[in-house]
């Protein structure tokens, strides 16, 4: 029998959400906080609430004819989830969770530029490398902490238009297990430095 225990998570707040391509290279130690991630990163701007992530381990009973009890618990599925919302509308970050083909139509003579969202129809869905950048204060120190990985937002974000209200986009990230990875480095990646380099 599986037993689903307790998530646990964590609340990253001043985090900096960034997505990327899958294969992207990832940021070292060495990159300070604020600095230029590798190329292909790119962040969808500012959250509103902070960024949540958050871990669930289903645990099967490891159980003997000895003994009354279990002797042991193994894991049988993760779930790592990472919820937010952006803070800036625009169709590019409303891709993200409502998938489709996105256009950005430069201005004409007599023709405004413009975004362009167009779905509907396709059962195909997007992963993408996901980051998150949030930094813990050493003493003085401003020091990063980033976690890395792959994933895929969840569909179906609802818009409220409502007067004097800044419009934003609820993002709910599912992580995926990155079959090219070793096996206990699958689901994610998450740093935190310390100390100074030598």
């Amino acid at each position: 029998m599986a037993t689903q225990i307790k998530p646990y998570t964590i609340t990253l707040t001043h985090g900096t959400l960034f997505i990327a391509p899958p294969g992207t290279v990832y940021p070292t130690p060495s990159l300070p906080v604020g600095g230029f991630w590798p190329d292909g990163w790119e962040s969808p701007g500012g959250t509103e609430g902070g960024i949540s992530v958050k871990l669930e381990n289903t645990l099967k009973e490891k159980l003997d004819d000895r003994a009354m009890a279990e002797v042991g618990f193994e894991i049988v599925n993760q779930k790592l989830t990472v919820s937010t919302k952006l803070n800036y509308f625009t169709l590019k970050n409303l891709q993200l969770v409502w998938g489709g083909r996105y256009l950005e139509v430069d201005p004409v003579v007599g023709t405004p530029g413009y975004e362009l969202l167009e779905g509907g129809g396709s059962s195909a869905t997007q992963d993408f490398q996901w980051g998150i950048e949030a930094s813990w204060n050493d003493r003085g120190i401003r020091r990063p902490a980033r976690l890395c990985f792959l994933g895929i937002a969840l569909n179906g974000s609802e818009l409220m238009f409502k007067r004097d209200e800044q419009i934003g986009i609820s993002l709910e990230i599912k992580g995926l297990f990155d079959l090219n990875q070793p096996e206990g480095k699958q689901l994610f990646r998450f740093w935190r430095n310390t100390k100074d380099a030598l």
